[in-house]
């Protein structure tokens, strides 16, 4: 059992429990991993995956204002694109490239890639301004790739 009464002043609903020593080292290594913040999921081959928020009213330079929040972009996956701002967080220890299809929401049918934004490693993040306003009548997709 992990739990073991400790005898205090107080009346029975308010005893202390106490962890036995040896089982404190498990839960914390579980709830470390646990309690981090998901800024990409675990790896499969090179599919790495890093959040993307959403941004309207974006122009050069500026981004403009956040209209959803954490959604998530996959290395190797097309994203097609609503909104006329991206900003993609960085992996901590991955450089990472996006792609923008102006024009294509299957990242091509035809259509080279607009512009090509760096998102490097670390715990920053990078604007995207994709252009795409007013769907259907103008779409973008993006696709990104990391060096694994």
């Amino acid at each position: 059992m992990l739990l073991t009464s400790v005898s205090t002043p107080f009346p029975a609903p308010f005893r202390v429990h106490r962890l036995k020593p040896k089982a404190i080292v498990p839960l914390l290594s579980a709830s470390f991993s646990l309690a981090a913040p998901a800024t990409h999921v675990a790896r499969q081959g090179c599919d790495l995956i890093t959040i993307i928020d959403y941004y309207q009213g974006s122009s050069t330079g500026d981004c403009g204002v956040e209209v959803s929040a954490g959604g998530s972009i996959t290395a190797g996956v097309c994203l097609n694109v609503e909104t006329q701002g991206v900003v993609v967080h960085s992996l901590p220890d991955n450089d990472c490239t996006v792609k923008l299809f102006f024009g294509s929401k299957t990242c091509g049918d035809g259509v080279d890639a607009t512009s090509t934004t760096e998102v490097p490693a670390g715990n920053g993040t990078s604007c995207i301004v994709t252009g795409v306003e007013e769907p259907p009548w103008y779409t973008g997709s993006l696709l990104m790739s990391c060096d694994c």
